[in-house]
């Protein structure tokens, strides 16, 4: 996992549609594309990791956080794999990225950390305009397990995106805040299995709480 770092959620996340832009937001759907408002948006940026980084690459590939979606992206997770605590503010400057892709790639990469000066960061995330960063962001915040985290996700599980509601019910479950119990309750209702399934499992974890 440390040199592939493709979880299940966020492979999920990679192959969800754009969210649909408000009219109230910066740059309207036609303006974005398919490519996220990227030209080099390759499908490859979330294949396995051919070469594992080293710590010397650490540099050059914050460096590259700033250049277009590919290296952009896989930068993110190499940076991911390495996992110097140096690189969280820097991936989380990634967030901001224009490429939806860079900053779902980003979200994944902080969860490897566990770090909990990500999850403000991430929570912003969740209200992303692109599903694949507020999936990838929800799903992170289960790895870091922050009960600061707890309100965000509470409206999380309601997102019109199903991998979103099932990484914040996982993430409910695993941060363990008796908050999440009605919401879970409710996500028993989900019309898809996996949310349903992540929402039982969470309140299984608050019953052993």
């Amino acid at each position: 996992m440390r040199i592939m770092i493709s979880i299940a959620a966020p492979v999920l996340a990679s192959s969800l549609l754009l969210h649909p832009v408000t009219a109230s937001q910066s740059m309207s759907q036609s303006a974005l594309g398919p490519d996220c408002g990227c030209t080099d948006d390759p499908p490859f940026v979330r294949n396995p990791i051919q070469s594992q980084p080293v710590r010397a690459d650490r540099d050059r590939l914050v460096s590259e956080l700033s250049a277009d979606c590919a290296d952009a992206a896989i930068a993110s997770r190499k940076l991911g794999v390495l996992a110097d605590p140096a690189s969280v503010g820097p991936l989380i400057g990634a967030l901001h990225h224009r490429s939806c892709r860079v900053r779902a790639a980003a979200a994944v990469a902080l969860g490897q950390f566990k770090d909990h000066q990500a999850v403000q960061p991430l929570v912003r995330a969740l209200s992303d305009t692109d599903a694949r960063v507020r999936s990838s962001a929800a799903w992170s915040l289960a790895e870091i397990r922050d009960e600061a985290a707890v309100p965000a996700l509470l409206t999380a599980v309601t997102d019109n995106e199903k991998h979103v509601r099932q990484g914040a019910a996982t993430a409910l479950g695993n941060i363990g805040d008796p908050r999440a119990g009605p919401a879970l309750t409710r996500a028993l209702r989900d019309p898809e299995k996996h949310v349903r399934q992540a929402a039982a499992a969470g309140l299984g974890k608050l019953r052993r709480a």
